[in-house]
């Protein structure tokens, strides 16, 4: 038998999470489409592994899949000719006696039957015995700001914070595991995740996080299952991203880590817990946090968001780091991992420092800005102080380094950190 294509969860858009352990999981098999259960060991280890339109080696006992591997192809790459029954696969002349196109959406992959003729010439295939699957060649990208995995230092915290910028989109319980109880493993991985900038290619100005009016063909994990987790980032997601590549340096998974993400509203709490730091609330008589006491690398934590402050600038608007689902050139609310400007003298006023840095670094990522505009936020939103105690204002202390004085610059200084 040749490899199992992974099409998604048997009934998704109505599924609820608390029926996990009942799911079935659907896999095209052959010229079948067969429905399995998954074994739910190492905290659902198998079921975080899994991505729609992937293609895995099962292991299965009793009808249920107790092992999937992610399967390395024969060959793969742009497919140069066609010849009777073979296909010439980057220069490789290989039998071939079926080939299949994949294609990913919401609300589970699909996998349609190709003819063996020329029009298949130019397209990007995986070859696996003598089974060709044509799909979105994979495109490599390296971020222009770079962190350094492992490295404790808060100079090292804002250039990780700066990688996923603008190819990372919003997606809700993005970074989170797929019960929704905190990391999953896109979150634990040193670097960017290919399935990030996949799923950003395979996008337009046009993508929204959420569509309620069809929830089996949305990314929102309506019922509580998060089976696309591992395609973008959510705000906790981000910065659970961004503390995990800060720390360590080896990639973990669900099954022997629990990583750094945890529910916006107590995310500055939880790091305060951990004696990292220390969480405060200053209120300037209005129900918001005091505009001068954020620092580059603060974390702060409102009601369903977190953000992380990349620094004031001299006029006392701030650049902000977030993952947040802004609308696109198109009114699509997708958005994704951004820089954007906050202006406490006055929230719709774009004339500041934080706003015009805001915009010229995310001009930097052409094909983001293609889609989006810089966002100047309220800070009568993004700077008020609730009722939840937990939430407010997260400094760290020394437990990430700062030798190079970082907690002493303005927003313009960081943001020509160039490696």
């Amino acid at each position: 038998m040749g490899p199992s294509i992974y099409l998604g969860v048997q009934g998704y858009g109505y599924i609820r999470a608390e029926d996990k352990d009942r799911f079935a999981h659907r896999f095209r098999q052959d010229d079948s489409v067969c429905c399995y259960a998954v074994c739910n060991k190492g905290r659902y280890a198998i079921q975080n592994r899994l991505q729609e339109g992937q293609a895995y080696h099962l292991t299965i006992r009793q009808e249920t899949v107790t092992q999937a591997v992610l399967t390395r192809p024969d060959a793969q790459g742009v497919i140069n000719a066609v010849s009777g029954n073979s296909i010439t696969v980057d220069g490789m002349h290989l039998p071939c006696r079926a080939v299949f196109e994949i294609r990913t959406r919401a609300g589970g992959a699909v996998v349609l039957p190709c003819f063996l003729t020329g029009r298949i010439v130019g397209s990007y295939a995986q070859v696996f015995g003598r089974v060709a699957y044509i799909r979105p060649a994979p495109q490599m990208y390296h971020p222009p700001v770079h962190g350094v995995p492992g490295q404790r230092t808060l100079q090292n915290l804002l250039r990780t914070a700066l990688m996923p910028v603008g190819i990372a989109l919003y997606v809700y319980g993005g970074g989170w595991n797929r019960q929704d109880t905190g990391s999953g493993n896109t979150a634990m991985h040193i670097g960017l995740p290919q399935s990030w900038i996949d799923f950003f290619d395979r996008q337009n100005a046009c993508y929204t996080y959420r569509n309620d009016s069809n929830p089996a063909h949305s990314y929102y994990p309506t019922g509580g299952w998060n089976q696309y987790g591992y395609a973008g980032l959510d705000c906790s997601g981000y910065l659970g991203w961004t503390l995990y590549n800060t720390l360590h340096t080896e990639s973990a998974s669900v099954s022997d880590c629990d990583g750094y993400v945890a529910p916006a509203a107590e995310f500055a709490h939880t790091l305060a817990q951990r004696a990292w730091g220390t969480l405060s609330r200053q209120d300037c008589g209005n129900g918001l946090q005091e505009p001068s006491s954020f620092r580059p690398g603060d974390i702060f934590s409102m009601d369903g968001h977190v953000w992380l402050c990349i620094g004031p600038c001299r006029d006392d608007s701030i650049v902000i780091a977030h993952s947040t689902p802004s609308p696109s050139k198109t009114d699509c609310k997708g958005g994704g991992v951004q820089l954007s400007a906050l202006n406490p003298a006055s929230d719709a006023d774009k004339d500041c420092q934080a706003y015009r840095l805001a915009e010229r670094f995310m001009q930097r990522y052409l094909r983001w800005s293609a889609r989006y505009q810089a966002q100047l936020l309220p800070y009568s939103v993004y700077g008020r102080l609730s009722e939840n105690p937990h939430t407010g204002l997260f400094q760290w202390n020394d437990f990430l380094s700062d030798k190079e004085g970082v907690r002493g610059q303005f927003a313009e200084a960081i943001l020509q950190i160039e490696n």
